[in-house]
């Protein structure tokens, strides 16, 4: 692989990048993991609004847009990846998608 001063990067350069990446993106996706986890505990407890959630979680309302569509539209038959019990198709009382 190249780099911008044109010299050549050795494979032990290049797997420790890609291991960096690696960590990196599986670090993302555990915040967003246990984000996710923690939106359905707050709409479990009646924060329905998605600029409530993402004030009370300190994240921007998009990203509380992009958590709810995944935690209420999973495919039935999967599992969570946390306890391992099948997710129902089931809203939150008084919540309209």
């Amino acid at each position: 692989m190249w780099r911008k001063d044109k010299t050549i990067l050795t494979p032990e350069a290049l797997a420790r990048r890609a291991g960096g990446r690696r960590r990196h993106n599986s670090v993302r996706q555990l915040r967003a993991l246990v984000r996710r986890m923690q939106v359905a505990r707050l709409l479990l407890t009646g924060v329905r609004s998605p600029r409530q959630l993402a004030a009370r979680l300190h994240v921007d309302t998009s990203t509380i847009t992009r958590d709810l569509q995944v935690i209420l539209y999973q495919q039935p038959g999967q599992c969570c990846p946390t306890c391992g019990r099948p997710f129902e198709r089931q809203l939150p009382p008084g919540y309209r998608p």
